[in-house]
């Protein structure tokens, strides 16, 4: 887990990674934009933002997403056939 003011440093070091500009990144820091997430990780990086509520903690929640400009249809289904997100 990351806090919010810790973000810029993370993406920071994903973008010092080889195949970074090539990751997908899912984040569920509060208060943390896509177009803040996209801007500091590196161009390419596929970004999605997850709104989780708090019946997570028990395991009984429903959580919204947002695809980030570069996180395509493809990224989506991908993470659907993965059973990460679903509709």
């Amino acid at each position: 887990a990351v806090k919010p003011h810790i973000i810029p440093s993370v993406c920071a070091d994903i973008a010092k990674v080889e195949g970074g500009s090539d990751a997908v990144i899912i984040s569920i820091a509060a208060g943390v934009t896509l177009a803040t997430l996209e801007g500091a990780l590196p161009k390419g990086a596929r970004v999605i933002r997850v709104m989780p509520n708090t019946p997570c903690l028990i395991g009984a929640a429903a959580s919204g997403y947002s695809l980030g400009s570069t996180a395509s249809s493809t990224t989506e289904h991908a993470l659907h056939c993965r059973g990460l997100v679903s509709t």
